[in-house]
């Protein structure tokens, strides 16, 4: 019933050093409390632009931009985007991609941080993202996950979420023509491990070199652009394939021209940056 869908996956890592300041917007004197975090465009390839969601504004993205939560991140055709996180998190959005920052909330942090060397975040950070449709592939360093004010990154789609403690891993939602009908999940991971869970609630453990994936049949909602499932299968399974293997080195070399354009991308990005506004707004990639 099932048929696994090509996935593209990517070792990413940014040889990136950052102050607080730099990256967080934070001042010395702020407080410990979560905040909305920087997040550097670190590479653009062809179409690629933010939409503000609550002003509705729309731009280009290009190279050292910073973005915020509350921004989607739409990716055309023949295009892809980089974007470094201030804990230490890449993301790099695949062509055909729509990737909404729900939230991305970090306490401050004084001490420069390398992302190149580090193995863990510098603070613990809440980081939720929602993949409409396409592919993202991920590098996540682990995460503080203890306490009431633990840190967490999950990649929601309409049919399944991966649940991140520190690790790679490549999401993948096919949505159906005209957002009806058969919509395919893919997880797979070559680091680490992620949780998958299902809109029904199951969750299974994929473990590296594994693959998780979900079918189920989908509505949307022509107005609101809501997603409702009719029919969902289980996790099924499956083992990443040689060829999805061999294209971790093709990614890493991809990431290879943002660690070394590293250094001129943080002393270029101002060290307080407004979300950005564009005035004239512009229309998402096509399809």
């Amino acid at each position: 019933m099932k048929k696994q869908q090509g996935t593209i996956i990517g070792l990413l890592s940014a040889a990136f050093v950052w102050t607080v300041s730099s990256m967080c917007g934070f001042s010395e004197d702020a407080k410990p409390e979560r905040l909305p975090a920087r997040i550097v465009v670190a590479k653009v390839i062809g179409d690629v632009n933010a939409t503000n969601q609550a002003d509705k504004t729309t731009r280009s993205l290009k190279q050292n931009d910073v973005i915020f939560e509350k921004y989607t991140v739409n990716v055309g055709s023949e295009s892809s985007a980089v974007l470094i996180f201030a804990n230490g998190a890449a993301v790099n959005i695949r062509a055909n991609s729509s990737l909404v920052i729900a939230d991305f909330l970090q306490d401050p942090f004084s001490e420069p941080y390398s992302i190149s060397t580090a193995t863990e975040e510098p603070t613990t950070s809440i980081t939720n993202l929602n993949l409409t449709k396409g592919e993202v592939v991920c590098n996540v360093k682990k995460l503080h996950i203890g306490g009431d004010k633990g840190s967490s990154f999950v990649v929601n789609t309409p049919v399944g979420a991966a649940g991140v403690r520190g690790t790679t891993f490549s999401v993948r939602y096919i949505a159906p023509a005209g957002g009806n009908g058969k919509a395919s999940y893919i997880l797979s991971v070559t680091e680490g491990a992620v949780s998958l869970s299902d809109s029904t609630g199951n969750s299974t453990l994929i473990p590296s070199g594994r693959a998780g994936t979900i079918t189920a049949e989908v509505t949307t909602d022509p107005v609101t652009g809501a997603v409702t499932i009719t029919e969902i299968t289980n996790i099924e399974l499956i083992d990443v394939t040689p060829e999805q293997k061999a294209e971790i080195q093709a990614a890493s070399e991809e990431v290879a021209a943002v660690e070394v354009n590293a250094l001129n991308i943080i002393t270029s990005t101002p060290q307080v940056a407004p979300p950005i506004v564009n005035p004239e707004p512009t229309s998402s990639p096509n399809p």
